[in-house]
């Protein structure tokens, strides 16, 4: 839904605020927010907001490896697929402007294991998966179903088709792959 980049370790009031702006800006309003126990999120401050917002906040266990295993696996894909690549500008708003366009790939072209195959924008939108669609088959003999592909979907046309690999990238950025196939 959005994200923040910090100078420093932020206060209670810069979470509360970027909280605000993140659901203003997305026309939500969150059922939970699960962190772990910062300074910042585990204060009076932070469960008044909560509370004001009808948000339940959640803890990730102390010490327990996985208990908020979803979150950490964005901000791991954030430093060790885009982050290790490039040289990071010091400015803010260009380091902000890098992590938005990653953010922004991340959500709308990154299949996700633990989401099936589908993005986040696919799930969070309700759209249909793109890996659910019929597909363009270019075995000639092949048929609609194949017990090598999952999930199993019906071929879009005739098999045997001619395709072309089309690769985009997010504002010509090359580690923010847009990969599509295309009849010819």
């Amino acid at each position: 839904m959005g994200f923040s980049i910090f100078k420093t370790q932020p206060t209670t009031e810069d979470i509360c605020r970027e909280m605000d702006r993140t659901c203003a800006e997305n026309k939500v309003n969150s059922k939970y927010f699960v962190s772990d126990r910062g300074v910042q999120f585990d204060s009076h401050a932070f469960r008044s907001w909560c509370c004001d917002n009808g948000v339940k906040n959640r803890y990730g266990a102390v010490g327990k490896f996985g208990s908020i295993a979803v979150t950490e696996r964005v901000i791991k894909s954030i430093k060790y697929e885009f982050l290790n690549h490039i040289v990071v500008s010091l400015s803010q708003n260009d380091m902000e402007n890098v992590v938005r366009s990653y953010v922004a790939w991340y959500n709308e072209h990154r299949p996700h294991t633990r989401l099936f195959g589908r993005t986040p924008n696919e799930v969070y939108f309700n759209r249909r998966a793109a890996n659910t669609l019929p597909r363009i088959e270019p075995r000639k003999y092949a048929k609609h179903s194949t017990p090598c592909a999952s999930p199993g979907m019906m071929i879009r046309g005739k098999a045997g088709v001619k395709v072309k690999l089309a690769v985009n990238f997010l504002n010509g950025n090359r580690l923010l792959p847009i990969v599509k196939i295309e009849r010819v």
